[in-house]
Order: C-alpha cells, then structure tokens, then sequence
C-alpha cells in the first residue's frame, strides 16, 4: 500500500493511545429531543497514572468535555467517556457539518518537592458529525427523517491518467464533479479507500 499511500513511522515513549485506539459514536438520546451522546471509547497503553481527556469542539468554541483518571491497570481494557452535546448541527449530503473532537493524554509527574504536573503525551483529532440513517424495507434511506435516494457511481482508486498514487486535490476535484452531477454516495472497488478519501467523502 505504501506504494500508492501515504505512509507514516511514530515515534513514541511507553504511555500512548493505541494505535486506531480511539472509537466514537453518536445517537440521539431520546427520541423527539435534540440531545445527543457521544460515546468515545479509548485503548491505552499506560506505565504510570495519568488523565485522559476528550473536547468536541465546533471552531474555537468547546461543546462538550470529559475527563477520567487512568492508571497502568486500563492497559488492555476500553476507557470509556461520555459527552452530551444539545442541538447539534445534524450532518447530511447538502449540508456536510463536521466537528473536532479533540483526545489528548496526559501523564501525571513529581518533582522532587512533591509538585505534581501534567505532562501532555500525546493529542489526537477526529472529525465527527451528527445524523439519524434509518434503512426502511418499504421506504428506502431515510436520512434525519428525510427520505433521498442514493445516485451512485463506482470508483477505483486510480485516477486515471494521472496515476494511481493517491492525490487529495485531484480527487477533490473529482469528488466535486461528481457532486455538481447529482451523486451522492460512492462505491469503491478492489483496494480499501485511503483515509484522505474518507475524509474527504465526510467533508463533501
């Protein structure tokens, strides 16, 4: 894959989010109201305590935040936080709204006047949005109760004359075309999607 991807070596000490360790979901908490949960569960790799935090974040403004207490004993087991967020903008094809949730990790020290101090560890940032997708037998799609029909087209993960390795801005501009044609949903063939690609289908 790296010979058409990107490819990244980290670098990192023993405290760390696992790899692909951060997992989010969002649902309405009841139905008729505009609150919603967003449940983060998060795989850590501890020597020492520390703290661990999660901020949804629309721009600068702070939505939402949660902070837990970890220890070397999480190592192997899920940490999971809660946020409730109050009417969110819901994401859909024609209005692709899309916040930052923000996860860092912090390990607590002492210094040898018994001071004790945060040190960050690491940060990491995930783009979310908030929808209801009802898949209905008899009525189809039915997207934030609105029904749509998907008007698809198959992708490889070539493109074209310009080459297989993967370009962001061409397959923005791809992805923008395809859009001004009325598509609204993409099947991609053979290869799994490069990550660019997901987010640019999040943000378009």
């Amino acid at each position: 894959a790296g010979i058409y991807r990107n490819v990244w070596l980290k670098i990192r000490g023993e405290n760390y989010i696992e790899t692909h360790g951060v997992y989010i979901s969002t649902r309405r908490e009841k139905e008729g109201n505009n609150l919603w949960l967003v449940e983060v569960d998060t795989d850590l790799h501890l020597c020492q305590a520390g703290e661990l935090t999660h901020r949804l974040m629309d721009g600068d403004r702070v939505l939402a935040f949660a902070k837990s207490i970890v220890t070397e004993k999480d190592t192997g087991r899920t940490n999971r936080q809660r946020l409730l967020v109050t009417d969110p903008c819901l994401w859909s094809p024609e209005n692709p709204k899309l916040y930052q949730l923000i996860t860092e990790l912090y390990i607590i020290t002492e210094d040898e006047k018994g001071i004790r101090r945060r040190q960050e560890v690491e940060t990491l940032s995930h783009r979310i949005g908030f929808k209801e997708a009802v898949f209905d037998p008899n009525e189809g799609l039915i997207l934030n109760g609105k029904k749509i029909k998907l008007q698809g087209t198959c992708e490889h993960h070539d493109l074209g004359a310009l080459g297989a390795a993967f370009n962001k801005t061409a397959l923005r501009r791809r992805f923008k075309l395809l859009k001004e044609m009325g598509v609204n949903a993409v099947r991609t063939a053979h290869n799994m999607p490069a990550p660019e690609f997901m987010d640019l289908a999040d943000e378009m």
